[in-house]
């Protein structure tokens, strides 16, 4: 900790030393990769532009139409992603740049995060740059605030329907100083069914079970540029959730759980600094908390909790770190970049009323170096090493699990042909280790311990182009991923289990995106090929589909009068059967969505929307249906 903080005051001091006349063109959170932005596969962009047409209330809404994505709903009632194959676990979810996955079990329900307040997201794919940090094997997702571009803006955004949202935001510079804040509030009484569910043992059709939520968001951020050579700003996120988990439809052994209480904050000091015209320091510091309080009843009254599998279960966490990188650029080497990451997680939970408080504390820390240079015009090179370390520190009634370390490196050519034609090819390694839940799973119950448990690794290639003329534009990757040391739960036998390393998976795919601007509508398709094998075990990895297409239309007409729609095929899927732990095949499915809306006195815009129109039934998890059709009506005013 000592040196945590000299080296604190030590970018501090540097960050005042110096002062310059302009300021690089930075938003502050970004994870900025110079030699790979452009149009490449394995870093996508979502922009507030596309938040409002698809009506995104959430970040799950937001990133279900990018390629590569994959969007499902988990039996805790958890929405998440997988990139190219990686689960959530294997991903790091940031906002600004402040990593804020749950440090226990390395899960996020992306639905919390609601997109008030935001203006863009960024996916960075599993072939990513060291500055993205530890585990970020499978990729990470970063959702970057507003920075405001006026004296004054504002937006409120509100709709009704199967749930009510409101979202209301404002931002704005006052000299020096710029401020963004923003509140959303999402409440449902549940989803209705597609009408051709029949009823089965734990659902009885029409409105879904327990499956309401009540969900507020607020953020701040203050911000400074009273400095010309320094930017830094300091926010504050909170989410305060309430939602209720529906019961798989299909088992034998319901379970009856409420979140009464889900809550995250956020406080994160952003800075970027331009200390000469050859150097820059940019980073976070961070303190991130998280509680909740799951119940488990006895029974679909969610009244009593007297059986042995009830329970009431509290977690009490917080994290807190830094991420420092720096950017040199010298005649012999154009830009290099240093990094250094720390993060300190603390897993404190109470299994049920009466019993003691576990707790559980582990660090990490990364540090590495990128450089980016070029041979010949137009031919770019990026070349990056880091070593990551996790300290297990503390744990309640256990021996600590020994430190476990990583060496990562990625390599990235780059080739322009001419300004509209882009050839790369990307290899790396990456890694994730052992969550707290996967290293102390013996106080868990029937769990036996496994000091030996490592982390796992991947070794990932891509290949891909991209080109643009005229009104078309057609990019197309192909990607394929080796993953050791996969870890998984094992039954030993006797209702004893352990978590080991034992699985060896591919994944190997292709994604292709397509847009053009027809004479009566733009149009943007994306196809991802996925083949997610468990070589081990030779079989299919779970909610992994093989086939996922995506199809987006739209249109603006001058009297302010817009359209657009948005359509889904998902296609050979795996899901565990929770009772048999057997693979079951998910039907395949076609989701379509349709919007109207129409501007009036340049500030307002009024819509309709309907989500799946054809009221298709399908599931993302076996034993979990997802919403039938659902009608909306909203207003966004902007000013």
């Amino acid at each position: 900790m000592k040196n945590i903080i000299t080296i604190i005051v030590v970018v501090s001091s540097l960050i005042f030393a110096q002062k310059k006349d302009t300021l690089m063109q930075y938003n502050l959170g970004e994870i900025e990769v110079t030699a790979r932005k452009g149009n490449q596969l394995n870093s996508v962009e979502i922009s507030q532009k596309e938040f409002q047409m698809q009506n995104s209330f959430s970040a799950f809404d937001a990133l279900q139409f990018s390629p590569g994505v994959y969007a499902s709903v988990s039996g805790k009632n958890e929405a998440q992603l997988s990139i190219r194959g990686f689960d959530q676990r294997q991903i790091s979810v940031m906002i600004d740049g402040a990593p804020v996955y749950i440090p226990y079990d390395g899960s996020f329900d992306l639905n919390a995060i609601q997109l008030a307040g935001f203006n863009k997201i960024s996916i960075s794919k599993n072939v990513s740059s060291i500055l993205y940090g530890p585990n970020s094997m499978g990729g990470s997702i970063n959702l970057i605030s507003e920075y405001p571009v006026k004296n004054f803006s504002a937006k409120v955004n509100y709709q009704k329907g199967s749930s009510q949202n409101l979202n209301i935001g404002f931002n704005g510079i006052l000299s020096a100083f710029y401020f963004n804040a923003a509140f959303g509030y999402h409440k449902s009484n549940g989803f209705a069914l597609p009408s051709s569910f029949s009823a089965a043992a734990n659902e009885d059709g029409e409105r879904r079970e327990n499956s309401g939520y009540d969900s507020k968001a607020s953020m701040l951020k203050l911000g400074t540029k009273i400095f010309d050579f320094l930017d830094v700003a300091f926010a504050y996120n909170h989410i305060d959730n309430e939602k209720d988990v529906p019961v798989n439809i299909y088992t034998i052994n319901p379970r009856y759980w409420r979140y009464s209480d889900w809550n995250k904050s956020l406080a994160n000091l952003m800075f970027n600094s331009v200390i000469s015209s050859n150097f820059t320091i940019r980073g976070n510091i961070f303190y991130d908390k998280y509680t909740n309080v799951l119940d488990s009843y006895d029974d679909a009254t969610f009244t009593t909790q007297t059986k042995k599998y009830a329970f009431h279960s509290t977690y009490d966490d917080y994290s807190y770190g830094l991420n420092l990188s720096s950017y040199i650029s010298s005649e012999i080497l154009p830009l290099t970049k240093i990094i250094f990451l720390y993060k300190r997680d603390s897993h404190k939970e109470q299994s049920n009323y009466g019993q003691p408080y576990k707790k559980f504390e582990a660090e990490i820390f990364t540090i590495g170096v990128e450089e980016e240079f070029s041979i010949v015009d137009n031919f770019k090179i990026v070349a990056g090493i880091s070593y990551d370390k996790m300290n297990p520190l503390f744990a309640e009634n256990s021996l600590l699990r020994p430190a476990s370390s990583s060496l990562h490196g990625n390599l990235g050519l780059n080739f322009n042909l001419n300004e509209n034609f882009l050839v790369y090819m990307i290899a790396s390694k990456k890694s994730r280790f052992p969550t707290l839940k996967e290293f102390y799973s013996e106080l868990l119950g029937s769990n036996k311990p496994n000091s030996d448990l490592a982390p796992e690794q991947s070794y990932n290639y891509e290949a891909g182009a991209s080109t643009a003329f005229l009104d078309f534009y057609v990019a197309v990757s192909f990607f394929f991923s080796e993953v050791k040391d996969l870890i998984q739960i094992v039954s030993l036998g006797d209702n004893i289990r352990q978590y080991q390393n034992i699985n060896k998976a591919a994944l190997k795919g292709t994604e292709v995106e397509l847009k053009y601007k027809f004479s009566v509508f733009n149009a943007a398709l994306n196809y991802t090929y996925l083949s997610a094998k468990n070589i081990t075990e030779d079989a299919e990895l779970p909610n992994r589909p093989e086939h996922v297409l995506n199809l987006l239309l739209n249109k603006n007409y001058d009297f302010g009068f817009e359209w657009n729609t948005e359509a889904s095929f998902i296609s050979n899927q795996y899901s565990f059967d929770s009772d048999s732990r057997e693979l079951k095949r998910l039907p395949d499915y076609l989701i379509i969505g349709l919007r109207i809306a129409q501007k009036f006195f340049s500030d307002y815009k009024f819509y309709f929307r309907i989500n799946n129109i054809t009221d298709k039934y399908y599931e993302t998890e076996y034993g979990f249906p997802q919403p039938g059709r659902a009608y909306f009506v909203g207003i966004l005013a902007e000013w």
